[in-house]
C-alpha cells in the first residue's frame, strides 16, 4: 500500500487512504445513522430494534448541538475501550456532536480510555469549549517519568494537531460556528426526536463536500528544510515553526502541521546543516558561501531557560490545583507563554516531587524576604537547603543547560519551546 496516501505524512483532511475515501465516507454515514437511531431509541425507552416506518421527510429543525466532531462535512473517528465503565455516556456525546465511534482502534483517529492514548475528559473539554481542543494535553501517562508510552501519546497529540489544524483553517471560522447542513438523506425513517433527526443529517451539498487536501509540495518541503539548515538549533522549536507558517510559501499550513511534517518526514532528509555561531547567525567562508556541516557537528537545540520565578509559579499552580491534571500546564502556558505547555509539563515531570512543592514555595519566599536570589529547582536543592550545607552552593545543573539530547541523539522534543 502506498504510504504517501496516508495523512500521517501529509496533513491532509481525509483520515483514510485516498483510494478508499469514498467507500469509507459512505460507510461512516451508514454507521452514524445506525448509531444515532440506537442512541435516540435508548434515550426514549424504545427497544433498539423497532419496526420500519413509512419514509417521511419532515422539515429539519436544528437542535442547537454544535457539530464539533464533524469538520467540513467529515466526521472524526473515535474508539473507546469496551471495558470503559462510562463508555455509553461518551459514546452518546461523540455521536450527538457529529463524530463516529468504531469498534477497532486501528480505524480511529482518536483512541480514548484509561488504557488508550487519550483520556476521556478530552471529550468533555471539547464539548465545553465547542471546538476540537487538540492542542490540550490529554495524553494518558504523560506525567509518568520514563514512561515511553506516555511520550508516544504526547507525540500523537502533536501529530493530530498537525492534521486537524489545516482542516479547521479551511473552514474559515471556529468549528462551533459552522453552518448545520439542512438536507436529509434520501431514505429516512419517520420523524424521530430532535437528536435523532439532527444525527441523520449528512450534507450532500457541493459546498460541503470535502475539499482538496492541503498536501505539502516538494517546493514547500525543500523550503522548510532550507530554513532548518539555516537555524539547526531551532529545529524542534514550536515558535520556530509558528514563524515559518507566516511565510506565504507555506500557506495554508499551520505551525503545528509544519512541525509535524518535519518530525515525521523531513528530518530523515536533513543530511547536513549550515554552520552558525553562538548567536545562531550563519557563518560564511572566504567566498561568501554557506558552510555545510554534519548534524553531529552542531550542538543541541536552544532552550528558553527556566528561572527560579518560573519554578515558583509552577509549584504554586500545582499546590492550588486539587490534583495534577494537565490543564494546570495549559493554564500556565496561557499566563506565561515564554514556555510551552510541553516545557511546563517536562519541568514538573523532571524536577518536582509531590512532597517538595510546599518546601520550594517556602524556600523561594524566604530567599526573597532576605533579599537573596533563590536557586532554580534541581534534584538536590532541597538537600542543600535542609541538609546543613551552605545556602550559596549552586545546585547541580538542571535542564537549563542547552544541548540535552534524548536516546536517539535528537534533542528532547518535549522540552523545547
Amino acid at each position: 500500500m502506498d504510504l504517501d496516501n496516508y495523512p500521517i505524512d501529509n496533513d491532509s483532511a481525509p483520515f483514510y487512504p485516498v483510494g478508499e475515501a469514498e467507500q469509507q465516507q459512505q460507510q461512516n454515514q451508514n454507521t452514524r445513522k445506525a448509531q444515532f437511531e440506537e442512541v435516540t431509541n435508548a434515550s426514549q425507552g424504545f427497544p433498539v430494534i423497532v419496526q420500519q416506518m413509512a419514509p417521511q421527510h419532515p422539515r429539519y429543525q436544528p437542535t442547537g448541538l454544535p457539530k464539533i466532531f464533524n469538520i467540513d462535512g467529515r466526521s472524526l473517528v473515535f474508539y473507546i475501550s469496551p471495558n470503559e465503565p462510562r463508555r455509553g455516556e461518551y459514546r452518546n456525546k461523540i455521536i450527538q456532536h457529529g463524530g463516529i465511534l468504531v469498534d477497532s482502534a486501528t480505524d480511529a483517529l482518536f483512541t480514548l480510555g484509561t488504557d488508550q492514548a487519550i483520556r476521556l475528559d478530552f471529550i468533555d473539554k471539547c464539548v465545553e469549549e465547542g471546538r476540537v481542543v487538540v492542542g490540550e494535553p490529554f495524553a494518558n501517562g504523560v506525567g509518568d517519568v520514563g514512561d515511553a508510552a506516555g511520550e508516544a501519546a504526547a507525540d500523537f497529540l502533536d501529530d493530530v494537531s498537525g492534521m486537524i489544524d489545516p482542516v479547521i483553517q479551511q473552514i474559515g471560522r471556529d468549528v462551533s460556528e459552522m453552518d448545520v447542513p439542512a438536507q436529509l438523506l434520501s431514505q429516512q425513517h419517520q420523524p424521530q426526536p430532535e437528536v435523532a433527526r439532527d444525527a441523520l443529517l449528512i450534507s450532500q451539498s457541493p459546498r460541503n463536500k470535502p475539499k482538496t487536501p492541503n498536501r505539502f509540495t516538494e517546493e514547500q518541503d525543500e523550503f522548510v528544510l532550507e530554513r532548518v539548515r539555516e537555524k539547526p538549533r531551532l529545529r524542534n522549536s514550536h515558535k520556530f515553526y509558528d514563524a515559518l507558517a507566516e511565510h506565504p510559501k507555506l500557506a495554508p499550513h499551520t505551525g503545528n502541521s509544519i512541525r509535524s511534517r518535519y518530525r515525521r518526514v523531513l528530518r530523515h532528509r536533513l543530511y547536513f546543516v549550515y554552520k552558525t555561531d553562538d548567536h545562531d547567525r550563519l557563518v560564511f567562508d572566504s567566498h561568501g558561501q554557506k558552510i555545510n556541516i554534519g548534524i553531529d557537528e552542531i550542538g543541541g537545540t536552544l532552550k528558553n531557560k527556566f528561572t527560579a520565578e518560573d519554578d515558583y509559579r509552577l509549584c504554586l499552580a500545582l499546590k492550588n490545583s486539587n490534583r495534577i491534571v494537565y490543564s494546570v500546564f495549559s493554564d500556565l502556558y496561557r499566563k506565561y507563554p515564554n514556555h510551552s505547555i510541553n516545557s511546563w509539563r517536562d519541568r514538573y515531570r523532571k524536577f518536582v516531587k509531590e512532597d517538595e512543592i510546599d518546601d520550594y514555595i517556602d524556600y523561594y519566599l524566604r530567599k526573597k524576604r532576605q533579599g537573596r536570589e533563590p536557586l532554580c529547582l534541581s534534584n538536590n536543592t532541597k538537600r542543600q537547603e535542609t541538609g546543613g550545607e551552605s545556602n550559596d552552593v549552586q545546585p547541580q545543573a538542571s535542564d537549563n543547560a542547552a544541548g540535552e539530547l534524548n536516546d536517539d541523539g535528537e534533542p528532547d522534543d518535549n522540552a523545547e519551546e
